[in-house]
């Protein structure tokens, strides 16, 4: 099995249906970061095997699924509500996480 990598999961799904039943699955599995945008932590076939997943219940002609693999040292800047709550903290990410305040 590949090394633990950080993955971006995007999508933008047409039917209702299929938006819930993505979701439900991605949010069991991944870090929501925005309605449609999730950060995974697995190797590539567990990535693999969970793009295989998402795309079963998907219609390729309607919807659009990506996953991006993001770099191993990269560090993530954001502005704006946080996916998590105040004191809640992640273990198992080693980048650094801008804060509102540090952003300039």
């Amino acid at each position: 099995m590949g090394q633990p990598r950080r993955w971006l999961i995007a999508y933008d799904i047409a039917d209702r249906r299929r938006l819930q039943r993505t979701h439900k699955l991605l949010s069991g599995r991944a870090l929501a970061l925005q309605k449609s945008v999730f950060l995974f932590r697995g190797g590539q076939e567990q990535a693999e095997q969970l793009h295989k997943e998402l795309a079963a219940q998907l219609n390729p002609r309607e919807d659009d699924l990506r996953l991006y693999p993001l770099p191993t040292n990269g560090r993530i800047i954001a502005l704006g509500r946080t996916a998590l709550p105040e004191d809640i903290f992640l273990t198992g990410y080693e980048e650094d996480i801008l804060s509102n305040d540090m952003v300039a």
